[in-house]
This record gives C-alpha cells, structure tokens and sequence, in this order.
C-alpha cells in the first residue's frame, strides 16, 4: 500500500520519490553524526557550500538528527521516501521541547503510514499537530503567572496582547474572533472587550473522549484546568454519524459531527481548519444526495467552489473515506478529526 505520491505506475510521482530520497540523502551524509559536535561551524561550512543560511542547514541538522532517533518512523520513511523536507522540518520541530521524544515513534510511524491506496501524504502542519497532540498540554499551574501575559507597544495608540495558553485555547479565541469579525467591520480587539464584557454570546464545540481528555475538532488538547473549566460549564451531546434529515441543511448536531470527524478541509494537502470551511454534499442535494454525515465532508470555500462548478469530482465511502478524482488520476483522503468515522 502505497501513498499517491509513492504511486508505482505514475512516472512523474516516481521522479518525486528519487529527488525526496537524494535530497534526503544528501543531508543525512552532511549531519554530524553527534549532537552538538561542533555543530555550528560544520553548518557555516554546509551552507558555504549550498548556498544557504547556517541556521537552515542547522535545522536539516536536526530533522536528520530526529530521524536517526525515531527508528520505527525512519523504517517507515525509507520504505516509502514519502516526507519532503519541510515535513520532516515538522517532524523535528514539534518534538524539539518533548522529553524522551522517542516514547511517540510508534504513534509517528503508525500516522505516517497510508491506510489506504493512493492516500494523500499528510502536510507538515497536519503532521505538526499531530505530534503535538501526543505531548502533554501547557501546565498553566505555574507560580509566576506574570510571565503568562505580556503587552508590547505598537503604533498609533495601540498595543498588541500576548497570552500564553494551550494550542487548543489558543484555537478556539482565534476560531470565535475570526467568526464574529466576520459579521461585520468590527475590529478584533472591540471584539475581544465584547467577549471579556460578556456581550457576545459564544458557542463553542470541544470533544471529550473515553478517558475524559477534551480536544478540539482538530486535536490540540486543553490543559487540565481548561478542561475542568469547560467540564463545569459545558452542555453535553452525544453525537451520531447516523442522523440524518430531509432538509438541505445540516443540523447543529451533525456540523458538530462532521467537524469533529474530518477536523480540515478534505481536498489533499489543504489543512485549513473546521471552523473557516463549509459543509458540502459529497453527493449534491439536487441529484438525490442526503442531507447526513455519511454524505458529507468539510471543505474550504476555496475547494467548495471547485467542486460546485464541477472543476473536481468525489465521492466518499462508509468509513469517510473521500476519493477525489483529478483529471485521469484519483488520490484519496481520510479524516483527519478527533471522531472516529
């Protein structure tokens, strides 16, 4: 089993396999094959060569480094030479703060593996994600809560906010800001009084799995006092790929089911989130298409579109798998949400 990238039969996907495996190659023969060694110097002297910046070479640096350390994963990698560099550059980075990173190779493997024919490889940022979800979320039970919070001057009489919090907090005020910005010409930080005044009612969705940890559609877990938080405020619903309705429109219910199961954009390669795509009828309501989860997917107006004016083909099978149908070729996506399908 094979990803479409990897496809056997397709010349152009085979050149693809031959540069990622020189390319990565080349960097595994240019890595030291000690952390630290010198690592500086033996990057100035790389980059001399390629024409790049020591702290790009430094990075490769640790892709290569984080591959050699994942041995169930780099079995996996060299068996299909599937992940570019910026996906291994993702790969790297996400465990650059993880203790004893190793502990996640099975999961990585396990993820980057196809688990179906001609499946779409997954992005950097969707393999970023991934590995963060594995790691443990931000400890918000430090002392020094000043360090969490930070203001820094800008211009014109205004000043930008930091905060610290977990990815999946962070997700969610950035999720509620960009929907209600979107009503209107309201700028975001009236926005934010209105939400911190109690003016703006907020709907969120979050999913909370059998061991009692709460993700959003996504997969950025939230902190332990997040989730206390959310668990003393939050109404619950049990959610079901079988409802279904003879309306055009999905139910709040269903929106919630499918966002959670497909947790992006379905179209290979776009990772743009729940929350900014449409739901759209795999099937079109007008050609006898139902208005249920299993006949539908998330998409990005941008791929919404293409598919509306027939630009793009699909079809989706009783595990949610979706088949695109791209010229004479057909690569296939699978849900990438916290849901099972």
């Amino acid at each position: 089993m094979f990803y479409r990238n990897c496809n056997l039969d397709d010349d152009l996907s085979q050149q693809g396999v031959f540069l990622r495996r020189y390319e990565y190659l080349m960097w595994e023969e240019a890595t030291p094959t000690v952390a630290g060694s010198n690592w500086e110097m033996d990057a100035l002297e790389v980059g001399a060569s390629l024409g790049m910046s020591a702290s790009a070479v430094l990075n490769r640096f640790s892709a290569v480094y984080t591959m050699w350390n994942l041995p169930a994963t780099y079995k996996v990698f060299r068996q299909h030479w599937h992940l570019d560099i910026p996906r291994l550059l993702a790969i790297s980075s996400a465990l650059s703060e993880a203790d004893n990173y190793p502990q996640y190779d099975e999961a990585i493997a396990e993820f980057l593996t196809p688990s179906v024919e001609d499946e779409a490889v997954p992005s950097a940022r969707q393999i970023r994600n991934f590995i963060r979800g594995l790691q443990e979320p931000f400890d918000q039970s430090q002392d020094e809560e000043e360090d969490q919070l930070w203001v820094v001057p800008a211009t014109n009489g205004r000043t930008a906010v930091g905060v610290v919090s977990s990815d999946a907090t962070a997700s969610l005020i950035r999720e509620r800001l960009r929907a209600e910005a979107s009503k209107g010409d309201v700028p975001m930080g009236e926005l934010l009084l209105q939400m911190l005044q109690g003016n703006t009612k907020v709907m969120l969705n979050v999913y909370e799995d059998a061991s009692g940890t709460i993700r959003t559609a996504a997969g950025a877990q939230f902190s332990e006092i997040e989730a206390t938080w959310l668990r003393e405020r939050a109404a619950r619903r049990v959610l079901s790929r079988d409802e279904t309705t003879d309306a055009y429109r999905f139910t709040s219910r269903m929106r919630a089911f499918i966002a959670g199961r497909d947790g992006h954009c379905r179209y290979p390669g776009c990772t743009v989130p729940d929350y900014a795509c449409d739901i759209d009828h795999v099937l079109e309501f007008d050609r006898g298409g139902k208005t249920t989860p299993s006949n539908a997917q998330l998409l990005c107006r941008h791929h919404h579109n293409l598919k509306t004016y027939k630009r793009l083909t699909c079809s989706i099978d009783e595990h949610a798998v979706v088949t695109w149908h791209i010229g004479e070729k057909e690569i296939r996506t699978t849900p990438g949400g916290v849901l099972p399908p």
